[in-house]
């Protein structure tokens, strides 16, 4: 089974790298009605097409790729968070007393709940509204990029002999980091899912229905393969291997990110490339 996941993996890395590689598009304004005819055919398509994707009109170019991508980086995210949650609760029992480790673990997820609950009211106050807007593909790119991070430090962290105090403080770290990523990730998702509507907000509510879908299917996928991720990992003498299968997963999540960015291909630039061009 260890060997049919890490061919999962390296096969997940090179679709990824591959999507995120392959040459950008040309940069051409594209006319805000092109591409929003008259639409699939709803009583002809397959299930799994008025199951998740839009039928009442037609999406821009590249939104199937868009989809896999998002479908492959949001699998990564949740196998890596499963990971994650096991060497977690293994350094919760570690390091509590054998009478007390669920009032600890308790404590502890409190504890990191606040944190990120303080992170992303600071953040909110924080965030350029201007600097959302005219960079949105840069701070969805940085979303995942500090979600890579926070992963990363709690994998790390779970993995080396801390006392209660710096375990919980690692924690509350990284569950910060993680709230800035959601509260980023969902600044910029709203101008996102309205290039994909094509620039028509009446289809925004079926983009939204057909996203939920799709985001259920991803759990639902992740769910399975994440129990026997952990119940692979939980076994003595796989931190190696599943050091390895971690790095792989981040990879494949960089990359699926990357590729994503490439697919959206927006009708403005942003505050460094009008500079460019009011320069030239």
């Amino acid at each position: 089974m260890s060997l049919l996941f890490l061919r999962l993996l390296l096969l997940m890395v090179v679709v990824s790298l591959s999507s995120a590689l392959s040459p950008s598009p040309s940069l051409i304004k594209i006319p805000s009605s092109a591409g929003i005819t008259a639409g699939v055919n709803a009583k002809s398509s397959p299930w799994y097409v008025k199951t998740f994707l839009p039928t009442s009109y037609t999406p821009p170019p590249l939104y199937g790729r868009y989809v896999l991508l998002n479908q492959l980086q949001s699998t990564c995210t949740s196998l890596r968070d499963t990971l994650s949650s096991l060497y977690i609760l293994s350094a919760l029992g570690k390091s509590s007393p054998a009478n007390a480790v669920a009032l600890t673990a308790t404590l502890t997820f409190l504890t990191r709940d606040g944190a990120g609950m303080l992170s992303t009211l600071l953040f909110s106050r924080l965030a350029r509204p201007f600097s959302l807007k005219s960079d949105v593909k840069r701070w969805r790119f940085a979303a995942d990029l500090l979600c890579n991070i926070a992963l990363f430090t709690e994998f790390a962290c779970c993995n080396r002999s801390l006392s209660l105090f710096k375990l919980t403080l690692a924690l509350s770290l990284t569950n910060a980091m993680k709230a800035i990523c959601g509260i980023m990730a969902s600044a910029a998702s709203g101008p996102i899912d309205y290039y994909w509507s094509g620039s028509d907000a009446g289809n925004l509510p079926e983009l939204s229905s057909k996203s939920a879908a799709q985001s259920t299917l991803s759990s639902f996928s992740s769910l399975l393969a994440g129990a026997l991720l952990a119940r692979g990992a939980s076994r003595p003498g796989t931190t190696a291997a599943a050091a390895a299968g971690y790095a792989a997963l981040t990879c494949a999540h960089v990359g699926a990110n990357r590729g994503m960015m490439r697919c959206v291909r927006f009708g403005f630039v942003n505050e460094g490339r009008m500079a460019v061009m009011v320069g030239e």
